[in-house]
């Protein structure tokens, strides 16, 4: 296993400021750097990602083995947030997935798969792992899947929340919603501003939190 010592910041073109190889109990060590800093460890060709305090104290950071090719997550529910920004509507969809397995699910080049409504690009990913850090991501249209795209961050067991950010045409302040869910999912929820109205089939409102209206449904 490698460490390295990276500036906070994206992380995931972070360069690091040093680089040293484990022992054969997993430990190194690494100097103490200025500001905020993460520590990356490599284990099987997987990242993982760690706040480094500067204090000189001992970091533990947990690595896995890899899952097998035939292992699954769940898709636990998938939440859309909708804010108007000029002639645009700004969207984030985020999904909470659920690995279940003690062993990280990961695949070159991206195992999670997602679509955006059809002509949109997607700004890019924001993915939140089990133990709180985000890494923001490209997201990288999928060769085998025509309109889907994918986020190559790895699932460690424990939940996992991925944001894919894009934007639609609002110009006449009115905008259809199309989501064509990947993978199963157990609910959808939807945050619309107070000031906006919101018509979907199958939508109920739920409640009304910090000047959103919220609507749910079952998804599929």
């Amino acid at each position: 296993m490698k460490g390295a010592l990276c500036a906070q910041g994206a992380l995931q073109n972070s360069v690091p400021i040093q680089t040293v190889q484990a022992n054969a109990a997993g430990r190194f060590r690494l100097p103490a750097g200025n500001g905020a800093m993460v520590l990356r460890a490599t284990y099987r060709g997987v990242q993982y990602w760690q706040p480094a305090p500067n204090n000189g104290k001992p970091v533990r950071i947990t690595v896995y083995d890899l899952a097998p090719p035939s292992a699954k997550f769940q898709v636990q529910a998938q939440v859309a947030v909708v804010q108007p920004e000029n002639s645009e509507l700004a969207v984030v969809d985020e999904y909470i997935v659920q690995n279940p397995l003690h062993r990280t699910l990961y695949r070159p080049g991206g195992l999670f798969r997602f679509r955006v409504p059809r002509n949109i690009q997607p700004d890019g990913a924001h993915v939140i792992g089990p133990d709180g850090v985000g890494l923001t991501l490209n997201a990288q249209p999928t060769p085998k899947y025509a309109g889907e795209y994918t986020v190559a961050a790895p699932i460690r067991p424990g939940e996992t929340r991925i944001q894919v950010s894009y934007r639609i045409p609002y110009a006449t302040q009115q905008a259809n919603l199309t989501e064509q869910a990947v993978y199963p999912t157990g609910h959808f929820m939807v945050y619309v501003p107070q000031a906006m109205k919101f018509q979907g089939a199958k939508f109920v409102p739920v409640t009304t939190t910090e000047g959103y209206n919220v609507y749910g449904a079952l998804a599929t």
